[in-house]
């Protein structure tokens, strides 16, 4: 009789007990399959952490400017990098979210996407060296996953999913279908002068789609910004003797304003002010730097020079390694206005995370004559405009020749299936 109830017990302890901690595992938790309080976009949690980056370590020289965009049969793996300012090192963990291709979670498990349990640990750093603030330095390569998509990488305190650190989007594609591409003047007539066209034909011979009007959903995106994208775009022709879906539209809806060359600074070193830095101030505990001050160029011919396209690349000539050595520096921007205009204005690119960030918005002083602004910016290259929501390129200016970088994205849900696959992606450019 004892064996008999022993026996009962692991059976039931099996089924109640064990079997839904494994399942749990490799499932999604809490609300919409996400941890409490996190948002599925790119996002930092703690102030404390700075310089985030997640590219390809292609090993190629512009490498870390590039999209967070990688081929699936890719041999090389997506890197992430940041800083926290705190004098000893953390462990944090991380897990991967699988997103629909608008970006809300998906109903795939774990199991289902990854070929391991889904949670990394965060073990690779260096502490910065000889710095007025101390930082560490986290270095993280993200797992490959299994099969093509939206993504969301999470960094979080270890043992503590609440206490999240970071969230980074990045994308894994499988190229079933080819993309031809074209940036050309805008058809507006008003908008000729101002805005640039994305026009673009898929091939989907490679794939059995039955409706493509509804099975396949097209983004757009012009330097790596989410704030700006193009969603959803339904073909404005469907041949399916050639299997070609055309994407001409003539209404403006892959219409993006060209804007302007985005302005910047050199903060290579903090010993000799770089361009467009006017001083620097360095004390025991702290660096200042200002720079020159702005104007607007809303109402300027447009002048061509070469941009980072709105990222930034970690540069210190004074030092041997950039990411230990280089010196965080309380960075002041001022943009010269007689008066007040009628928008919010934010200091706005990669490195805003291409986002309209509270701390990222100026402030106007009338005894000044303009807009101030300070950011804690660690030394290197760095593009920004100051982006006006409710005005758009008032500021900046917009025109058609301005040299951007666009993405397609192109997804495709199969019959049967619960979301979407990254089909197909191209990465161009309207450079000349």
């Amino acid at each position: 009789m004892l064996k008999v109830t022993v026996k009962f017990l692991l059976i039931y302890l099996s089924f109640n007990v064990l079997i839904p901690k494994i399942v749990s595992a490799y499932s999604n938790h809490g609300e919409n399959g996400s941890i409490n309080g996190l948002v599925f976009e790119d996002k930092v949690y703690n102030a404390k952490i700075k310089t985030v980056n997640l590219y390809v370590n292609s090993g190629k020289r512009n490498s870390r400017l590039e999209p967070a965009v990688i081929n699936i049969r890719s041999p090389h793996h997506l890197l992430l990098e940041f800083d926290e300012l705190y004098e000893d090192a953390r462990y944090f963990q991380a897990k991967i979210f699988h997103c629909n291709w608008d970006w809300t979670p998906s109903e795939l498990k774990p199991i289902e996407y990854l070929p391991t349990y889904n949670e990394y640990e965060v073990f690779e750093y260096e502490y910065s060296f000889n710095t007025k603030i101390p930082y560490t330095h986290y270095i993280f390569q993200v797992p490959p996953v299994l099969i093509p998509g939206n993504y969301l990488l999470v960094l979080y305190s270890k043992d503590n999913e609440e206490d999240l650190v970071l969230s980074r989007r990045f994308m894994v594609f499988d190229q079933q279908i080819a993309i031809a591409h074209s940036v050309e003047k805008s058809a507006g007539i008003q908008q000729i002068r101002t805005h640039q066209q994305i026009d673009f034909i898929i091939n989907y011979r490679g794939l059995e789609i039955f409706n493509p009007e509804f099975d396949i959903k097209v983004v757009i995106r012009q330097n790596q910004s989410w704030v700006t994208s193009i969603s959803n775009l339904k073909p404005s022709e469907i041949r399916e003797i050639d299997k070609t879906l055309e994407f001409r539209h003539f209404n403006l809806e892959n219409n993006f304003y060209g804007g302007n060359e985005f302005r910047f600074f050199e903060l290579n070193s903090v010993r000799a002010p770089g361009r467009n830095v006017d001083r620097v101030f360095i004390q025991d505990d702290k660096i200042d730097a200002f720079l020159f001050q702005d104007k607007a160029r809303g109402s300027e011919f447009y002048s061509i020079w070469d941009d980072l396209n709105g990222g930034y690349v970690i540069i210190n000539i004074d030092g041997r390694d950039p990411a230990i050595e280089s010196e965080y520096a309380s960075t002041h921007f001022f943009l010269k206005s007689a008066e007040k205009i009628p928008s919010d204005i934010y200091i706005f690119g990669k490195l805003s995370d291409y986002k309209l960030l509270p701390d990222y918005k100026m402030k106007y002083d009338p005894a000044l004559g303009g807009y101030f602004g300070n950011l804690l910016l660690k030394q290197g290259w760095y593009d920004y405009i100051y982006y006006t929501p409710d005005m758009m390129y008032a500021i900046e200016g917009s025109h058609f020749e301005t040299r951007n970088e666009y993405e397609i994205f192109v997804y495709y849900k199969p019959q049967g299936r619960i979301t979407e696959f990254l089909a197909g992606y191209s990465y161009f450019s309207n450079q000349r």
